[in-house]
């Protein structure tokens, strides 16, 4: 009984949790000057994806690579909930 009701708290938790949290590995700033949030996608290939572009404002650039650690990653994908929240963007460059 007493296993089943902590399950239940860790659930009840987890739902609770705002879906604007997001898990990011670094950040860098972009050519553009803005800071973006990115995610190693795959650690053999180099590959990441961008999470949060979060309190970015006027035009954002994108780019193709970026540095981290020494490392150099290619930039490969967007992630789907990226832009939330971004009502200040007047154009995006990728």
């Amino acid at each position: 009984m007493k296993h089943k009701v902590f399950l239940f708290a860790v659930l009840l938790m987890a739902m609770t949790i705002p879906q604007s949290v997001k898990a990011y590995d670094f950040s860098a700033v972009t050519p553009s000057g803005q800071t973006l949030r990115y995610s190693i996608t795959n650690s053999n290939s180099h590959t990441v994806s961008v999470v949060s572009i979060n309190h970015v404002f006027g035009n954002l650039t994108i780019p193709d690579s970026v540095s981290y650690n020494g490392e150099t990653y290619m930039v490969t994908s967007i992630g789907l909930s990226a832009f939330n929240g971004c009502s200040g963007l007047t154009s995006v460059t990728i």
